[in-house]
């Protein structure tokens, strides 16, 4: 016999991920059905939520350069490298030093997914040009900060 919520959730999930474009191995998406099936309803969203950060951070690579430049890499269709500066006023004037500057990249790399393809995300520049071109930037940075960020659920 078909459990129907272990079906419900699995397409659930798939819907997510696929609209996403982000792959995830088939076994490991069972294992967590599997998970899912003990908890509530409630809390599947939660961890739907934590999947996709897993998946997040596979896709968006930052490597330290030096104290202020990063390299972010963009596991996509094409694969992309960034050269981003983030000095410490820009980190502390957005973040209030919350989160880590690697923390806000990949937040902020996640923020321009979800408006732009990869290819046409700036090869080399500073974080806080991002407000010039969307200006609810700021806003969106401290909604995150404070927990009241919903997340778009679609890559452009």
């Amino acid at each position: 016999m078909v459990d129907v919520r272990r079906v419900e959730v699995s397409n659930s999930l798939s819907d997510k991920l696929h609209f996403n474009r982000i792959v995830i191995n088939q076994a490991v998406v069972n294992q967590l059905l599997d998970l899912f099936l003990k908890i509530s309803s409630q809390r599947i969203d939660n961890l739907l939520n934590s999947l996709y950060q897993l998946a997040l951070l596979d896709m968006i690579k930052v490597m330290k350069q030096t104290e202020d430049l990063f390299e972010v890499t963009v596991n996509a269709n094409p694969v992309t490298k960034h050269h981003v500066i983030i000095t410490d006023k820009v980190h502390r004037d957005l973040t209030e030093a919350l989160k880590s500057k690697e923390e806000l990249l990949i937040f902020s790399f996640d923020f321009l997914l979800k408006r732009e393809p990869n290819s046409s995300i700036l090869l080399s520049f500073e974080l806080d040009v991002i407000s010039t071109y969307f200006q609810d930037f700021d806003n969106v940075v401290s909604d995150w900060l404070s927990g009241n960020y919903i997340q778009v659920e679609k890559y452009t």
